[in-house]
């Protein structure tokens, strides 16, 4: 909910959430991590590795640029 983003956040999250997310998740899940994309059951120690490698990149790329 854009409610629970701090307004700080919210370029970012219309930017990378809405442009690049899919593609980059889709991506890594596939060549990284050698899973299927659908099909797939959600575990911590996934998003954890996608949260440090993927969003947390574009994070700080989109903080770095402004």
């Amino acid at each position: 909910m854009r409610d629970d983003i701090t307004r700080e956040s919210i370029g970012f999250v219309d930017s990378y959430y809405f442009h690049e997310f899919l593609k980059s998740y889709s991506d890594y899940m596939e060549n990284t991590l050698n899973k299927r994309v659908l099909g797939t059951v959600f575990s911590w120690d996934d998003y954890d590795k996608i949260k440090v490698e993927l969003i947390d990149v574009a994070y700080n790329n989109y903080f770095s640029k402004l």
